[in-house]
């Protein structure tokens, strides 16, 4: 048996000896097949339902039921996985009602949470939704809105220290690049920002943790304490060195990072003014043609034209592509003069990071249509045409150089 079919057996033997109503795996051991499930250290999420007609101490009684098959779970995941940590649960078991499915109450604040994720059923090995995916739609502000709620969090768990000195926050160890908590803010943002995304990228740590180190990239150059905290991140996602610790310092600049992007796109969704809608400032963005995105990406060598930047933006990456000059007067850089079918075109279009596209349109006064495309030329790739004249100029050149040496 898998690692996976070994689990689902433990999880169906579990819901048996339990009251709940029914039982779902969800998270990384189901997450695109399981490529995301680590035996050593990933817990198994369950969500376990209460008979619809459950009161109160119905409620309580079949928690205490489920508590020492629990426990027992747990112990027989950790002979299964082979791990030697047995302080830390291996399991979180999510207790709900079908009202709160309904409602989309989380424990972590999303509402989207239930009708926007893979669940499968443990007994039937169905996969399927839970919730009211109709009734709560996801959208682009609610996810900022659950990024920036979790960065309050960790704001108020940093200045809580009690009177013998203890403190909530610590420093991170983890083999993980990222705190998860972090890591699934920031695949909010990265998903809010991204208007082709698909759903399940929206809680995917993965994404989150590229993210995050393009977001710390980008800044390397503006102040030394990103420069530190980009090369601790690349150490732990896999760049040489020694594993770095994330001090809480560290952690809540990387926070603090992370609210900068998402107020900047939350803002530049609410200050449009009420003759148009917010992404109707990029109207052409969504209609570039056919390969466009690719060529550019190709020219720019798959990285950030902002001067001093260079954050790659491959196929992993994050490349937004900025237009230079905009046909409407509320967009930054406007020109009535350039036309509306060529706002779309590669000579209108800059390949940028996240950051540095908030940069230019933020300050288009201090980044004209004429910087930006002193950037663009920059980084054009030389192009020789080899016609007769400047053939016999190389030769005389080269006789010349051979000159010198007889």
């Amino acid at each position: 048996m898998s690692i996976r079919e070994d689990v689902f057996a433990e999880a169906r033997s579990w819901f048996e000896k339990t009251n709940y109503s029914s039982a779902y795996i969800f998270g990384s051991l189901i997450h695109r097949d399981g490529i995301q499930f680590l035996k050593d250290r990933s817990d198994v999420d369950l969500v376990a339902l209460f008979e619809e007609k459950h009161g109160c101490l119905e409620r309580v009684d079949c928690m205490r039921r489920a508590l020492p098959a629990t426990h027992e779970l747990n112990l027989r995941l950790l002979a299964r996985l082979g791990r030697v940590d047995a302080a830390n649960s291996i399991t979180s078991v999510l207790s709900a009602t079908a009202s709160e499915l309904l409602y989309g109450i989380h424990k972590d604040g999303s509402r989207e949470f239930f009708s926007h994720n893979d669940f499968q059923d443990i007994a039937t090995g169905q996969t399927s939704k839970l919730g009211d995916t109709a009734r709560h739609p996801a959208t682009q502000t609610e996810a900022l809105i659950e990024a920036l709620r979790k960065a309050q969090v960790y704001r108020n768990d940093f200045l809580a220290v009690s009177p013998s000195g203890q403190r909530k926050v610590a420093d991170f160890e983890g083999p993980d690049g990222l705190p998860k908590a972090l890591a699934r803010a920031a695949a909010q943002v990265r998903w809010a920002r991204e208007p082709n995304s698909a759903d399940d990228q929206r809680f995917d740590v993965n994404e989150g943790q590229v993210y995050v180190l393009q977001l710390v990239a980008a800044r390397r150059n503006d102040h030394k304490e990103f420069e530190w905290l980009f090369r601790a991140l690349a150490m732990r996602m896999g760049g040489r060195g020694e594993n770095a610790v994330l001090t809480p310092e560290m952690q809540l600049l990387l926070w603090e990072i992370l609210v900068d992007d998402a107020l900047q796109l939350y803002s530049s969704s609410k200050q449009a003014p009420p003759s148009f809608k917010a992404e109707e400032v990029r109207p052409a963005r969504r209609a570039m043609p056919a390969g466009l995105k690719q060529q550019m990406l190709a020219e720019c060598g798959s990285r950030c034209t902002f001067p001093g930047c260079k954050v790659p933006l491959g196929e992993n990456g994050i490349a937004e592509f900025a237009f230079i000059r905009y046909s409407m007067a509320a967009g930054p850089r406007y020109d009535p003069t350039w036309p509306e079918e060529k706002l779309a075109s590669a000579d209108n279009i800059v390949v940028l990071c996240p950051t540095h596209h908030a940069v230019i349109d933020k300050s288009p006064d201090q980044y004209p249509v004429s910087e930006i495309l002193r950037w663009k030329r920059a980084d054009e790739p030389l192009r020789l045409e080899f016609n007769a004249k400047n053939v016999m100029t190389l030769l005389r050149l080269l006789l010349r150089i051979a000159d010198s040496y007889i």
